[in-house]
């Protein structure tokens, strides 16, 4: 059961991995939807000055 132990170690690490690679997507993914909404807010402020 050493060997059985041994791999299940491997899996959670590789688990990890992916779940921070995950995390990082996301966060990335968070900060472009921040950057297009403040974008978007620009816009309309502009447009509606223009009225």
């Amino acid at each position: 059961s050493e060997k059985r132990i041994a791999k299940l170690e491997r899996d959670r690490e590789d688990l990890v991995k992916l779940a921070n690679t995950r995390l990082a997507k996301l966060k990335e993914l968070t900060k472009d939807r921040d950057r297009l909404k403040q974008r978007a807010q620009a816009c309309t402020c502009i447009s509606g000055d223009s009225q």
